[in-house]
């Protein structure tokens, strides 16, 4: 039987370098350590660690106190109203549809009902983000 034979290979390439064991003093670490994150609280003042002592009441009055100034919602832009008035247009379109079809079907009406509760919904959310808005500054 014909032995194996090791080839030695002697190529002209170095070795290539070894990797530093630690990682390099300028990158920022990949995670944050467990001291940053186990503890996600806002650091306590001195403020909020004193015992908050009630004011001196001042003598009823007959009028009650105002409540906070309403804020007011940041104006309609015009790319809002063209959704809006096309959205309620459509809803429109769909009421009539299923109240003038003298012999609606079951899918006719499932398929108005979702479409009418899916326009009622966006109307819903298109008003709660634009009242949530933070206030423009002017």
């Amino acid at each position: 039987m014909a032995e194996t034979q090791r080839v030695i290979s002697s190529s002209s390439r170095p070795a290539p370098k070894p990797r530093p064991r630690h990682p390099s003093r300028y990158n920022p670490p990949l995670r944050p350590t467990l001291e940053e994150t186990h503890d996600l609280r806002p650091p306590v003042t001195e403020a909020r660690s004193r015992p908050v002592q009630p004011a001196a009441r001042p003598a009823r009055r007959a009028v009650a106190a105002s409540p906070e100034p309403r804020r007011q919602p940041p104006p309609r832009s015009p790319a809002e109203w063209v959704i809006l008035a096309v959205l309620l247009c459509g809803l429109g379109l769909n009421v009539a549809a299923l109240l003038t079809n003298p012999h609606p079907t079951r899918s006719d009406l499932l398929l108005g009902a979702t479409v009418f509760f899916a326009g009622v919904v966006l109307l819903a959310l298109m008003e709660l983000c634009r009242r949530n808005a933070p206030p423009t500054e002017d």
